[in-house]
């Protein structure tokens, strides 16, 4: 059994993906599987990761045509995973040679918890080499319902740590196509803690898209409304942490998710106006 198994779901890699890569297959834990999952890529990325499977008996190669959604390629990869612990990795985020070494180690001494990651820095084209991110993530020492609410107010920086395979695994992941990631960072919540480690640097690529931008390159879905995805998702919020622990926890992480929605209500509507005031100035 490899100690780590890591995902890399990927479509159309782009200029991100060597670098991506390297920072995966450097690494100074060498017990580890890289699954990779080419989902129906168009610009060259397929011949590339090819020649990277041959060169490197740990990398498995899988190419998909036609193409999976975003959603169901992360699943993919998860599935054929073999390993003592688990990690997503996107084609165009980096980290540090000994995150994995480091994030396993502590996994290792820290039974209660289920994920374990590091510290965040914020690339993007004008600054690629990253700005540090305050994120608090931490739930450990705090009961379910204190874990469900901190969990519903941060950005999923951390899905991208290293899991307890057998706990990912059992997570009840349910599809939505706006923030699929809230769902299955609000069921993991219930079944223990998120864990800060030293020693692990991640850098995460923030690509500048709209939510529309984001789902039709994900699902290949043409039409997106807003107020119909944020209904699905508090829906498949709801579902995945009723199975994960029952209908009063299921209730409970719906109702942080839609409390924290209805917060943001305002600024939504005041940048909807004034998006529709340009638009009738520009006319």
């Amino acid at each position: 059994m490899p100690r780590v198994s890591v995902g890399i779901p990927v479509r159309n890699g782009g200029k991100q993906l060597k670098s991506a890569l390297e920072s995966v297959l450097n690494q100074t834990e060498r017990n580890i599987e890289i699954i990779i999952s080419d989902n129906k890529s168009e610009d060259g990325t397929s011949d590339f990761l090819r020649t990277v499977a041959m060169n490197d008996p740990r990398v498995s190669y899988y190419r998909h045509d036609p193409a999976l959604t975003a959603f169901e390629n992360f699943e993919f990869v998860l599935s054929k995973s073999t390993g003592h612990y688990f990690m997503w990795a996107a084609h165009d985020d980096t980290r540090n040679l000994e995150y994995i070494e480091n994030l396993a180690d502590f996994l290792d001494n820290s039974p209660s918890s289920i994920l374990a990651f590091g510290d965040v820095y914020v690339c993007t084209e004008i600054c690629p080499r990253g700005k540090k991110t305050d994120f608090n993530f931490s739930t450990a020492g705090l009961s379910v319902k204190a874990r469900l609410r901190k969990t519903s107010k941060i950005q999923f920086f951390n899905i991208y740590g290293l899991w307890r395979s057998e706990t990912i695994k059992k997570v009840f992941r349910v599809y939505c196509s706006w923030w699929p990631d809230l769902p299955i960072m609000m069921a993991s919540a219930i079944h223990g803690e998120f864990a800060y480690a030293t020693g692990a640097d991640f850098y995460y690529f923030e690509a500048n898209k709209p939510n529309k931008t984001r789902v039709q390159e994900q699902d290949y879905k043409e039409n997106f409304n807003i107020f119909v995805a944020v209904y699905e998702l508090q829906l498949s919020t709801y579902i995945a942490c009723r199975e994960a622990g029952g209908t009063k926890i299921g209730m409970y992480a719906f109702t942080c998710v839609f409390f924290k929605h209805l917060l943001q209500l305002p600024e939504f509507l005041m940048r909807r106006i004034k998006k529709m005031a340009r638009s009738v100035n520009s006319d």
